[in-house]
């Protein structure tokens, strides 16, 4: 139960973030995510949007596998039309988020 109430904690601040306009591109959560069914993040992504991208994929797969593969494919193609329209920032955005593009491939 613990891991769930910190996956529920994680999204919260998620959304939170999102529902004041806030810029989730560098967030960082207060707690770390915990290791569990979702994977063991690692580093930085414990706090950033990459494990959050994480978790919330998790969670919807448990709903709906085919929201969730819509959901990765949508945010995957964020990413690359805004490394294609801004190719000096991939880098910066990268680290910041620890987002990898290649984990949406």
């Amino acid at each position: 139960t613990s891991v769930f109430i910190n996956y529920i904690d994680a999204i919260r601040q998620l959304r939170n973030a999102c529902a004041h306009g806030n810029i989730i591109y560098d967030i960082r959560l207060s707690k770390s995510i915990k290791p569990g069914p979702a994977g063991n993040f690692v580093g930085a992504k414990r706090q950033r949007l990459a494990g959050l991208l994480g978790i919330t994929r998790y969670m919807l797969k448990q709903i709906s596998s085919a929201t969730a593969d819509e959901m990765w494919k949508e945010v995957g193609s964020c990413f690359m039309n805004f490394f294609i329209k801004q190719p000096k920032l991939k880098g910066i955005v990268e680290r910041t988020t620890e987002v990898n593009i290649a984990d949406f491939s």
